[in-house]
């Protein structure tokens, strides 16, 4: 039913066989060309032809590329320069991989791998076997592909090329995971991690992150696949690889619209369509609209099931025109190349004979001194006027960075002080005090302020207490937890409201009415308890929350209606329930922030089911004591990771 396609290196594995093709200062095609006709027939000759190859190369001006590797190959044959013979048989190797003959590379990789193994040229070894490696790849015979990369990597150690390694390391961890051994791809790609990070690569330590979770997702294992994701997307962002962060976000609706987290899956496709929209990535936008179709389909929306497939065909059918296009273009190339090639051959010929009618010694001297002292001059030139702009820019810059720290203070010092109001707002611990006979309080919010809340008040002889978790966090949180505590002070205190579940009731229509007409869904999940003070009934309504009780070592899970204090999906009434307490008994209220942190050694989420057990453990101990022993192993849980939400947990001893 759903097109998951697996998202693995094959982009860092394509761009790894450049190694003879990217292009670092070549210098100018037309210098290069001028400057041959000058040379004698020697070693240098070989590097200008095999320079201006790897010019054509990057340009995609294949025909070119394999002229001038052939003119090296050529020259190194007559002069006997074997690094040169086996350097231009690599060059060609890559250009026959870039236009899809597979059998000719390979064919020239192993002449270019005989020549460099008897010159005992390892880093030329490595380079070949690292080629081979992609080009199996690409015919997907993994097996083959991962016997070149294991070699690599024992070259690229010898050599201590960290950068090299990693990318080895992550092409080895992507054959594993074609070949579904899942345990030896996830151990490769942990120690590309490694070094990733030891070298600050963000983009390639995000790239190792996705594929890890793609290694748990293969496995099943969904909530580790979920945290590896999510922090690839973070890097992604934050070094803004906009084509990683599409990636990311299809990935991740990939995973949820497979576990039937719909919601979820459509919010993070749209977004991810919207970013590839932009980058005009038609095959990942075919992908997305596929998904969504059948997420649609799942959800019962025919109308836009029909749409989204309507979009899904249409790009599809645009890349496989360019898939056709390019295929004519390398069948064109192929035909056309002989042609091509004995035209310039006809055309260096030409240049040559000319260049021999004025080759004396002494036009080559003063050629090669003029050429030298105007690129001094010009260097000389572009060297002050890239030091006028830079000092300049460090002026801006120094200006930029003043004006940046003053704005950032001012957002600090706005934030710290909605901190201040927030926390009057929370229930103050003299309050609690007065109205209950022992009790703990564990905030640990996320950011500075919180969306999570725990708030009380007193009416009529009734104590009311609340452990709520408003929409967000963070500042956006913290303005939905002040509305809702504004809104449940007025149902009580203002409206006289006295039953837990209409208290509910009337905060969910004044959010509707207030923040919901634009489609928004915002509110908050959580407990309200009601304590009469004088038939000491303890009653209480719960909107997606599950209060726990424990009495005399057994663990009592309250009732809940799974609906938010908000617009959603459902609109009943929130009921009332009781809890049946006897004095020693303990209560909890909490929100969702520790369960859902993800933690231990595997960055698995703790869990409600584990912090029900906690409970059960900690009930007997003093109030303050459970409180320290939980933030003990929330914060040890969590480790070096973030926190990713905010964390609230109010333990009352009955």
């Amino acid at each position: 039913m759903f097109r998951l396609k697996a998202i693995l290196s094959v982009f860092i594995l394509l761009a790894t066989f450049r190694v003879g093709a990217q292009t670092h200062n070549f210098g100018n095609a037309d210098s290069l060309r001028a400057l041959i006709k000058t040379l004698p027939d020697d070693s240098n000759k070989v590097t200008c032809y095999l320079r201006l190859g790897k010019i054509a190369n990057v340009e995609s001006k294949y025909d070119s590329a394999l002229y001038y590797g052939t003119k090296a190959k050529e020259l190194s044959e007559i002069i006997s320069y074997q690094t040169g013979i086996a350097t231009a048989n690599q060059d060609m190797a890559v250009t026959y991989w870039y236009i899809g003959n597979y059998t000719e590379a390979l064919n020239l990789s192993y002449e270019a791998l005989d020549v460099f193994t008897k010159l005992n040229h390892r880093k030329g070894m490595g380079q070949v076997y690292n080629n081979m490696g992609i080009v199996y790849a690409s015919q997907k015979n993994y097996q083959k592909a991962l016997e070149c990369y294991l070699i690599t990597l024992g070259i690229k150690k010898e050599a201590g090329d960290q950068k090299a390694m990693s990318s080895t390391l992550i092409n080895i961890g992507a054959a594993y995971d074609y070949l579904k051994e899942y345990d030896k791809a996830f151990n490769y790609y942990r120690q590309a991690l490694e070094l990733k990070r030891e070298m600050k690569d963000r983009k390639g330590e995000a790239t190792c992150l996705m594929n890890i979770g793609l290694v748990h997702q293969n496995t099943g294992n969904i909530d580790s696949a979920e945290f590896y994701f999510q922090q690839s997307l973070k890097l992604r962002r934050e070094v803004q690889d906009k084509r990683g962060v599409a990636s990311s976000l299809s990935t991740l609706g990939t995973m949820y619209l497979m576990n039937k987290q719909y919601a979820k899956a459509e919010r993070y496709l749209l977004e991810a369509d919207t970013l590839s929209e932009a980058l005009g990535t038609l095959d990942l936008s075919a992908s997305i609209w596929g998904q969504l179709s059948d997420l649609y389909e799942a959800t019962k929306r025919p109308a836009d099931a029909l749409n989204a497939f309507r979009k899904y065909t249409r790009l599809k059918d645009s890349v496989n025109i360019e898939e056709a296009n390019s295929n004519a273009e390398k069948l064109e190339l192929k035909y056309e190349f002989e042609n091509e090639k004995l035209a310039l051959q006809k055309e260096q010929e030409k240049r040559d004979a000319l260049a021999e009618e004025s080759n004396k010694r002494q036009t080559l001297w003063i050629i090669l001194i003029s050429t030298v002292l105007l690129l001094v001059a010009a260097f000389s030139v572009f060297l002050f006027s890239r030091f006028r702009i830079i000092r300049r820019q460090k002026s801006i810059i120094e200006q930029q960075k003043v004006l940046v720290e003053e704005k950032s203070r001012e957002v600090f010092d706005s934030i710290r002080y909605a901190k201040r109001i927030q926390y009057t707002l929370l229930a103050h611990d003299d309050f609690l005090r007065s109205h209950l006979r022992n009790y703990f309080a564990l905030y640990q919010p996320k950011d500075i302020v919180s969306g999570d809340f725990y708030w009380a008040t007193e009416m009529q002889g009734r104590f009311y207490l609340a452990v709520c978790d408003s929409t967000g966090h963070g500042v956006p949180g913290a303005f939905m937890s002040l509305l809702n505590i504004s809104f449940l002070n007025e149902a009580i205190t203002e409206k006289n409201i006295s039953e837990p579940d209409a208290i509910l009731n009337y905060v969910r229509e004044k959010l509707i009415a207030h923040i919901s007409q634009d489609g928004a869904q915002d509110g908050m999940d959580g407990t309200l308890i009601c304590i009469d003070k004088t038939s000491g009934e303890l009653s209480y309504a719960a909107a997606n929350a599950t209060p726990i009780l424990v009495s005399q070592g057994k663990i009592v899970d309250g009732e809940t209606d799974k609906m938010p204090v908000g617009k959603g999906e459902k609109r009943e009434p929130f009921r009332k329930f009781k809890f049946s307490v006897e004095k020693g008994d303990m209560l909890y209220l909490y929100t969702d922030g520790f369960a859902d942190q993800f933690g231990g050694e595997k960055g698995k989420k703790f869990k409600h089911s584990r912090l029900r057990e906690l409970f059960g453990q900690l009930a007997e101990k003093p109030a303050e004591i459970q409180r320290n022993e939980l933030e003990n192993v929330f914060n040890a849980w969590k480790g070096e990771l973030e926190q990713i939400d905010d964390v609230c947990i109010v333990g009352i001893r009955i």
